[in-house]
């Protein structure tokens, strides 16, 4: 009967089904079978919203739930599941109720009531100033008044009680089980978000203490991000999270809030123009501080204070090589002797601290035994280009294999940290998605460590080439030796910024075409260069046609821009591509000097890999089967999101010199290159001054996510197959191509 009531359901019979569920409710009398029937009774009420929310809580879920409580088998794992599945089912109903409310609180609606009710008392106190209160009118703009009034506490009783109601059921769920873990970015959002007003801290001091760590790990940097010096129970509990955290997965926690603690470390080696509101530094003063007060928390355990002095000479030994000066090695192109007065080179054995570039999973049980600890490093570096002048070093692990690092100084690499997050994030939906998992559709993600407020550490992705390299590498790139009579790419590149001063777009076309017409696609010969057997240049295509895929509408969701030929590597040996350099994020790109109007790099050399069928067949059909794992993923996606969003460490507007570093008013270079950080704060620049005008970023943010998972483009709701379809259209149309930034280089 309940397999009848579920075929019913998903029929869209909708009566005939609440009819068997109703009568399941009555005849049934094994416990979990009738607690699953309460169960999908309310999930099928929610769906047709055909109850009040309060009925729908106590009547099924809360009723489910008290069942499965008092089991005699309680203990089992079958019943646990049931019990798990009812707690999720009113944590999330609540949690939809709650939002509901927050969003009609939000409203021009609620705003216009609001308006209304302040209008009405201005009357009626106006009317007893004049004795007028014995008027019909008077009467009834009091009654109305009264209504409003009762009206709008009932609503912020039942928001305040929507919100009690999940997240204390998202607690029970985290601590009852891992079956719904993906809630802990729900629960971190909410309390996070929690008015002032609403007295849920009761709740955290019960269960949050007893909710395993290990499930706090991927969230670890928001969450640290909020510490400060403040006395109350917030802070209080935030703070034992953390140290508890450190305690159970130092190799994992450890890092994050060591970088806090150093956060002001730079200043030993550079010292910024003072610049920035005081508050900003005042903050920031305060994050420190509290970090360095659970570093000393940490150090007085037996058994932690050996990781906490390794780690902190380790990562300060990595700052001070950050910081040292290279500029009379620059022009070299060998390796490079470190110099022999450098922490770094008198590093040895550090037995307790894992290689910071070494991914390895978070163990639950907390237990860390066979990890590649840092056994020292090469007495070489090679330097990696640029401004700054990044070095690139060699780690030796434990394991034998010595890695390469790429360490930089003044740069922050914590947004750069947080988009690989994201990625992670989106990996585990595209891996639990069937279509896509079937297609081996995934981000190439690759470890960043900030190691303080302006250096960090990144691994560096062995067996890889910028596209760029591959393509106009000065004498030997592949359109120099397979198309040596094609235009040279300076010579395009110089065209293109002459036309770039017209204001004339049909110029730009002209000229964009013109380009193209003397200068042929040459990337097929990639595949023929690496790949010697059939099979294998087979296998490598795919691989790369769904690598391009799964990145273009992944980095169009996230409104990645700057993707030009020097942030896209491509790995030799799997022909995967790996994106690299997240500055310009969530549409950032529409703000630079010359606006992005495409949503991802699709240029002919990067079709031209695809093969003879171009972005026809599997770029297509892979492009379509990422989309539809992100829009089924929605809820959790943009949850993730708001949680990032929101965290104070991170500004995603474009300021000016954030503009400037990705467009160079010069445009001589061959790669867009970060301006000198000499003579400003960095500081100023990752922080907004006003936390409400960040917030207001974020929601517009979060806004514009929304409405791309959902379809909605200029106001037009399209499909998966009509958005892709769009989406191809833009990222290959020659108008839109011709309108970049010359150094973003299109014709490549």
């Amino acid at each position: 009967q309940l397999e009848e009531a579920l075929l019913f359901w998903v029929r869209g019979e909708v009566e005939v089904s609440r009819h068997q569920f109703s009568q399941l409710c009555n005849l049934v009398c094994y416990t979990s079978l009738l607690a699953k029937c309460l169960i999908l009774f309310g999930d099928l009420l929610v769906e047709t919203q055909s109850e009040n929310p309060a009925v729908i809580m106590d009547s099924y879920y809360n009723k489910a739930i008290n069942l499965m409580s008092t089991s005699s088998s309680s203990s089992s794992s079958h019943i646990v599941d049931v019990e798990v599945d009812a707690v999720y089912s009113l944590a999330s109903y609540a949690d939809a109720q709650y939002r509901l409310k927050i969003d009609y609180m939000n409203s021009s609606l609620h705003e216009e009531k609001l308006n209304l009710m302040h209008q009405a008392k201005f009357e009626i106190n106006r009317m007893n100033e004049l004795s007028q209160t014995n008027s019909r009118y008077y009467k009834m703009q009091e009654r109305h008044l009264q209504i409003d009034e009762r009206e709008l506490k009932q609503m912020k009783e039942d928001c305040d009680k929507f919100f009690i109601y999940s997240i204390e059921n998202y607690l029970k769920c985290l601590l009852k089980s891992s079956k719904y873990d993906s809630c802990i970015y729900r629960f971190v959002s909410l309390w996070f978000d929690a008015s002032p007003s609403c007295n849920f801290i009761h709740i955290l001091e019960n269960y949050l203490p007893k909710v395993p760590t290990y499930k706090f790990v991927p969230l670890m940097y928001q969450l640290a991000a909020r510490m400060n010096l403040d006395n109350n129970k917030f802070q209080s509990l935030l703070l034992q999270l953390v140290e508890r955290s450190s305690l159970d997965h130092p190799h994992h926690v450890l890092p994050i809030v060591m970088s806090l603690a150093l956060a002001k470390y730079d200043d030993v080696y550079f010292k910024p123009a003072k610049a920035g509101a005081n508050h900003i530094k005042k903050n920031s003063d305060e994050r420190t501080m509290a970090a360095q007060n659970v570093i000393s928390r940490i150090k007085q355990y037996k058994n932690m204070s050996k990781i906490v002095n390794d780690l902190e000479n380790l990562n300060k030994a990595y700052i001070e090589l950050a910081y040292w000066n290279v500029d009379r090695f620059k022009e070299d192109s060998k390796p490079i002797k470190l110099n022999d007065n450098l922490s770094l080179k008198k590093i040895r054995s550090l037995k307790c601290i894992a290689v910071p570039t070494v991914h390895f999973p978070v163990n639950p049980g907390a237990k860390y035994k066979n990890f590649v600890y840092v056994e020292g490093f090469e007495g070489t570096f090679t330097l990696a280009g640029g401004i700054n002048l990044p070095k690139i070093i060699t780690c030796k692990g434990s394991d034998g294999i010595s890695r390469k690092q790429l360490i930089k100084g003044r740069d922050d690499l914590r947004q750069d940290a947080v988009m690989q997050q994201v990625f992670q994030s989106v990996n585990s939906f595209l891996k639990n998605d069937a279509e896509s998992s079937k297609r081996n559709l995934l981000i190439r993600t690759y470890k960043v460590v900030p190691l303080s407020q302006r250096s960090g550490l990144l691994e560096w992705c062995s067996n890889t080439t910028t596209f760029g390299h591959y393509l106009s590498a000065d004498g030997h790139g592949a359109h120099m030796r397979y198309r040596p009579q094609d235009l040279k790419p300076m010579e395009c590149r110089r065209m293109m910024t002459k036309a770039q001063s017209e204001t004339n777009d049909q110029v730009k076309l002209n000229t964009y075409l013109k380009i193209c017409e003397r200068f042929q696609p040459v990337f097929r010969h990639f595949f023929f260069e690496n790949f010697a057997s059939c099979d294998e240049l087979y296998h490598r295509k795919l691989a790369y046609t769904r690598s391009v895929a799964t990145n273009s509408i992944v980095g169009y969701i996230l409104g990645l821009g700057d993707r030009h030929v020097q942030n896209i590597l491509i790995d030799l040996k799997t022909a995967e591509l790996i994106h690299i350099d997240f500055g310009v994020a969530f549409e950032q790109g529409w703000n630079l000097p010359t606006p992005e109007t495409i949503p991802f790099r699709l240029t002919r050399d990067v079709v031209d890999g695809m093969g003879v069928v171009g972005v026809e067949g599997t770029f297509r059909r892979c492009c379509e089967k990422t989309m539809v794992a992100l829009r089924a993923n929605k809820q959790v996606l943009l949850t993730i999101l708001q949680v990032l969003l929101y965290d104070p460490l991170y500004d995603w507007s474009m300021s000016p010199l954030k503009a400037e570093r990705h467009q160079p008013s010069t445009n001589c270079t061959d790669i867009p290159s970060s301006i000198s950080t000499e003579n400003f704060n960095l500081e100023s620049s990752v922080f907004t001054d006003k936390p409400d005008v960040r917030n207001k970023m974020a929601e517009r943010v979060l806004l514009r996510l929304n409405q791309k998972l959902c379809g909605s483009v200029d106001g037009i709701q399209l499909g998966v197959q009509g958005h892709v379809s769009r989406l191809i259209q833009q990222a290959i149309d020659p108008t839109n191509l011709s309108k970049l930034f010359p150094g973003w280089q299109p014709y490549l």
